[in-house]
């Protein structure tokens, strides 16, 4: 549950630098 958890975090955390690194956040 944990990986999973840290896994989820961590593609949330790569949309948010893609979305800033393009300009357009995606929230």
């Amino acid at each position: 549950m944990r990986a999973r958890l840290q896994e989820e975090m961590q593609t949330t955390i790569q949309a948010t630098i893609e979305a800033m690194r393009s300009g357009q956040p995606r929230i």
